[in-house]
């Protein structure tokens, strides 16, 4: 899935995954939920510790459902669960590590003893970048309350940032660089110049236009296709769609 690929098939780009829906987050609580409860209420700042956490638009009624497994990764929803969210209207965004959120409280199912966690952005804890995105993570080891605990600790840490004097913290830097090659074919080239303007070479066409950096997201207006694109910007490389990669070449 290249960059134009996302534009002309925008479902994988700006769909939501479907892993569950708001009733799903109903389950009855159980003893374990009282205990994660207690050490994260509702409304506690998290930091993301680890890749692979999607998130939703508010309006979207569906999760994007990360899965946090005893190999101690967090898995990204796969792409079968992104493609069967095509044309549900829903956003998806992928989460750079530092990212905030706030806690929306843990619920655990009796079913299968498997405990969801539902955040949201800090809107206000990223400086204002945010738009109170929703992501759950589910995790999938023994509903053990101290395991479970241990599990969040390595998704999420508990954010001790002093706010800043106007009540606010601040946004995280996204760093960006002159020149992109996709690590799949290093004939496609993103040149970002420094007027805001963009060269793109992909797929043996040439496409420009304008660009700008918005918090973790860098955003290209195409001129040919009249569209927009917004790819992650994930440290020293971007991330198209969550899945491909483009880095800085070697100088």
């Amino acid at each position: 899935m290249n960059i134009i690929r996302a534009v002309l098939f925008p479902g994988l780009l700006g769909s939501c995954a479907i892993a569950g829906s708001h009733a799903n987050l109903s389950a009855p609580q159980g003893f374990i939920d009282e205990q994660i409860g207690a050490q994260y209420p509702r409304g506690t700042v998290f930091v993301v510790r680890q890749k692979g956490l999607f998130g939703v638009n508010p309006e979207c009624t569906t999760f994007a459902m990360a899965t946090y497994k005893e190999d101690g990764r967090l898995h990204s929803p796969g792409l079968a669960q992104r493609a069967a969210a095509v044309g549900a209207g829903c956003l998806l965004r992928n989460f750079p590590v530092g990212w905030k959120f706030y806690s929306l409280g843990a619920l655990s199912s009796r079913k299968d003893g498997r405990v969801v966690f539902p955040v949201q952005e800090c809107d206000s804890c990223n400086g204002g970048w945010s738009a109170s995105y929703k992501a759950v993570i589910e995790f999938r080891i023994p509903q053990d309350s101290m395991q479970i605990r241990d599990a969040i600790a390595q998704v999420f840490s508990v954010d001790d940032t002093p706010p800043a004097e106007d009540g606010t913290a601040a946004a995280p830097e996204a760093t960006i660089g002159s020149v992109y090659v996709n690590s799949q074919d290093a004939a496609d080239r993103l040149q970002l110049n420094s007027n805001s303007c963009f060269h793109l070479q992909e797929g043996g066409q040439t496409f420009s236009g304008t660009y700008y950096v918005d918090g973790a997201a860098l955003k290209l207006h195409i001129t040919e296709l009249n569209k927009d694109v917004e790819i992650l910007i994930d440290g020293t490389k971007l991330v198209v769609n969550g899945e491909e990669i483009w880095v800085q070449p070697k100088r």
